[in-house]
């Protein structure tokens, strides 16, 4: 298990800059083969606390680090939050192989932590954020870029094998997501807003995701992509969550040091069994079969 926590270090302006510019430090960068967590805060916020960090492999053999998580618990004031992020197995047909990689994550991040305790006694909320690779099931290329020059991606979400795993209870049952608005991140043709226009003509996907479980003191205020970002084959997604400081009488309140992490997913991607964290309710599936035509069966809200 490689654990490495790079020193801190600040970032943002140098004497020539302006005064008025924020400046960032480094709490944590930690590599695993070509996946990295990176965590930055700004400067005058001090009551940040590295609690571990670890990661496991997930490519061949679960030895090859092409794919991979890592597991980062840190203390924010009184609020211990686990930020998790990992690269899943690629492929329309490899949801099987992404649910193990899944659970092989939960058993050996998300379980019980080096010093024996329990993770979920000892973390308040968990973050999981990368590149987990689900697909949409059962539709072929022409029927998703309809349903896309008709805006109508949000009748796409139904055949998210993500959202279908969840609600079979086979992967991130704990988890919550707020609906997609954005487009599906994958694949792109590099510098260019058009869908894979290879050989290949990978149908378009939600690859990259964000989910979190609720916390009455961590608030989502954003989940989006970035459009603009086109140097890679996926769009970049970010989420901005807001942490609420506790009164020592109870009460909670918008604390000065607000948490806004703004996570940006290149490839990377994870997982975690509701065996460890609680269930959430199971939601229903349906398999429903898209003809040629160009109505597609309405979902209900995510």
């Amino acid at each position: 298990m490689n654990q490495q926590i790079r020193p801190e270090k600040e970032h943002g302006s140098s004497q020539r800059s302006s005064p008025k510019k924020k400046k960032y430090r480094t709490i944590a960068h930690h590599t695993l083969g070509g996946l990295q967590l990176v965590v930055l805060a700004k400067s005058e916020i001090c009551d940040i606390e590295i609690c571990s960090i670890n990661d496991v492999a997930l490519g061949l053999g679960n030895v090859m680090l092409n794919k991979g998580a890592i597991c980062l618990i840190l203390k924010i004031g009184s609020m211990t939050i686990a930020l998790v992020t990992a690269h899943l197995a690629a492929h329309h047909g490899a949801v099987q192989e992404r649910n193990t990689q899944y659970i092989r994550t939960d058993d050996e991040l998300l379980s019980t932590l080096p010093d024996g305790r329990t993770f979920h006694h000892v973390v308040d909320a968990t973050i999981f954020f990368g590149d987990l690779n689900y697909r949409l099931h059962g539709l072929r290329r022409s029927e998703v870029e309809l349903a896309l020059s008709e805006s109508a991606e949000s009748e796409l979400l139904y055949f998210d094998q993500l959202f279908r795993e969840r609600g079979n209870g086979h992967a991130f049952s704990p988890f919550s997501e707020p609906k997609l608005t954005f487009l599906p991140t994958y694949k792109f043709d590099r510098h260019s807003n058009s869908y894979d226009s290879s050989s290949k003509r990978r149908i378009p996907a939600w690859t990259d995701r964000i989910l979190y479980t609720p916390h009455s003191r961590l608030h989502l205020i954003e989940y989006s992509s970035i459009p603009s970002a086109k140097h890679s084959d996926h769009r970049p997604i970010l989420a901005r969550f807001q942490l609420l400081s506790e009164q020592e009488n109870g009460d909670n309140h918008h604390g000065e040091a607000s948490f806004l992490p703004s996570l940006t997913m290149g490839r990377e991607a994870v997982h975690t069994r509701s065996s460890r964290l609680g269930h959430s309710p199971r939601a229903s599936s349906t398999n429903v079969k898209v003809g040629k035509r160009k109505r597609y069966p309405k979902t209900k809200e995510l």
